[in-house]
């Protein structure tokens, strides 16, 4: 579409519609963007009398569904599928078409472009101190969901921000994040940057040094059924279960990082040897380890019956459907609770479950064949043996060994004795 024209709204709509019916999705999803994507979308401009489409108007339907989504108005799915429409109309006009992408989750929708300098230069200077992309990964969507907060308030900078302004911000941060003590570490951090850089007329070093308990929890693992009933999950009939099939397998027998599993190349792989030898994307640190027949056979399946060929990356793991690029590192966890469910076995959000859950079983059925930890350590690649006390303290049958008697802890009080 020519920049020189002023596309209507009612055309890049219709555009729209015949775009996403032509990607093929389920008939339910086709029916979810025809609800919750073209109907919003239809109605917003129509109540607001815009009939001329802009980028800017598009991300003024955005934010409108994305603070009635903060409100409570609508839910998360109306406001994913409201602001997926939007992105496919911009595409169309800036390029005549859109290519299917996946779009970065709810809390990192687009800031204003004051409010994203800021993140971005952040996090390049955390970036020159020495700070890993991996690290940068986490730090990101907390800060962008402090500065979409601001921006929800009207702001497009930090420099007009007063301490009235932020006195509803905790509940917000503790709705969406559960442990809101390393938020608060991370703001502060933060708050330390802006200070520095004259870029806040607040102190916010200051304002989140709050207090918050310490709540400790220990995370549990599978036991062995829920292990078998998630490996016999997959269909392994289709191309998508032969590929979750050989990562599970590979989680739950290697005891590898999610991400290292969903990064891993050909050259990892050692088949003469039975080996995968790589470097930890976490730590930077080597590790080899020994690979079963059994999970060797299931990634040699995929890799010969289901990897989509002619693919320029070496890969292992890719998408099932175009474009067939590597996997997202956070579809880890979706592939281990998606097949959990099939096998009927579900939790709750706080139970911290999923992908890395398939790590603290390992270590847990390691420890209790008498593993020694050194070992163990080695496998998860550990270069700290604290860092394997956590996968460590819920071995049941060695912690039943330990307890103490409470003949030795002494009474101070007659009543008591």
């Amino acid at each position: 579409m020519s920049h020189n024209t002023k596309p209507l709204v009612s055309d890049l709509i219709d555009k729209a519609w015949q775009c996403i019916i032509s990607l093929g999705r389920a008939k339910k999803t086709t029916y979810m963007y025809k609800c919750y994507g073209i109907s919003p979308v239809t109605s917003y401009f129509s109540a607001h009398s815009v009939s001329v489409y802009s980028e800017d108007e598009g991300n003024n339907c955005i934010w409108h569904y994305f603070r009635l989504y903060q409100d409570g108005v609508i839910n998360s799915t109306k406001y994913r599928y409201t602001r997926k429409t939007i992105i496919i109309m911009t595409s169309i006009m800036n390029t005549g078409s859109y290519v299917w992408s996946y779009e970065s989750s709810i809390l990192t929708a687009s800031l204003p472009e004051g409010l994203n300098r800021i993140l971005v230069d952040y996090l390049n200077h955390r970036l020159a101190q020495g700070c890993r992309t991996t690290t940068l990964r986490g730090i990101k969507p907390k800060i962008k969901h402090f500065l979409l907060y601001v921006a929800s308030l009207g702001f497009d900078d930090l420099k007009g921000l007063e301490i009235s302004d932020l006195n509803s911000y905790l509940p917000v941060l503790a709705d969406s994040y559960g442990n809101i003590g390393d938020s608060l570490s991370l703001l502060r951090s933060f708050g330390a940057y802006l200070s520095e850089n004259s870029l806040c007329s607040l102190n916010l070093e200051t304002i989140f040094t709050i207090k918050v308990p310490n709540r400790k929890k220990i995370h549990s693992g599978f036991d062995k059924d829920e292990v078998t009933a998630i490996l016999n999950a997959p269909a392994r009939n289709t191309a998508l279960g032969k590929r979750d099939y050989a990562i599970i397998m590979l989680a739950a027998h290697t005891g590898l990082r999610g991400v290292d599993v969903l990064t891993l190349r050909f050259s990892d792989i050692d088949w003469r040897l039975r080996e995968i030898r790589l470097i930890q994307s976490k730590t930077s640190k080597p590790v080899m380890l020994p690979v079963p027949v059994a999970v060797l056979n299931a990634v040699a399946e995929y890799i010969l019956e289901a990897r989509p060929e002619n693919t320029a990356t070496d890969i292992t793991f890719l998408r099932s459907r175009p474009p067939y690029d590597p996997l997202k590192t956070w579809s880890a966890h979706s592939i281990i609770k998606h097949n959990a469910a099939k096998a009927g076995i579900v939790w709750q959000a706080d139970e911290r479950k999923g992908f890395h859950t398939m790590r603290r079983t390992l270590a847990n059925r390691m420890l209790a064949s008498d593993v020694p930890i050194d070992t163990i350590k080695e496998v998860l690649g550990h270069s700290n043996p604290d860092s394997t006390k956590p996968y460590i303290s819920v071995e049941l049958s060695g912690l039943k060994e330990c307890p103490l008697t409470l003949e030795s802890i002494p009474l101070g009080r007659e009543e008591l004795r």
